[in-house]
């Protein structure tokens, strides 16, 4: 699992052009990956709007998995649903991560 302990500073909670829907039980892994693609951009490049705290584990080719889970703080999770463009609330119901942080993040 990997934690995001804070957004970077070159991120900003704006909207999105694209309202990138979440499905019913997807990581929030999946997500960042499929809102990446509809911006045209590579997931590790979005990936870079967040500070991590650990790092994404990987197939043993050296892919970045997708099935891994992320835990988002507050600022994360905002940003998430702004390039989504979709409320919290359907972040929420959607992804069994949402509410759940970790210890270790700062608000």
């Amino acid at each position: 699992m990997a934690d995001v302990n804070r957004v970077a500073p070159n991120c900003s909670p704006v909207p999105g052009i694209f309202r990138v829907a979440p499905l019913s039980g997807e990581t929030t892994s999946s997500l960042i990956t499929r809102i990446a693609s509809h911006y045209g951009l590579e997931a590790t490049a979005l990936r870079s709007c967040w500070k991590w705290r650990s790092h994404q584990p990987r197939h043993d080719g050296g892919g970045a998995r997708a099935d891994v889970e992320v835990l988002l703080n507050t600022a994360g999770r905002q940003l998430l649903a702004g390039l989504c463009g979709v409320e919290e609330g359907v972040l929420a119901r959607a992804l069994p991560s949402w509410g759940r942080e970790d210890a270790r993040l700062p608000a």
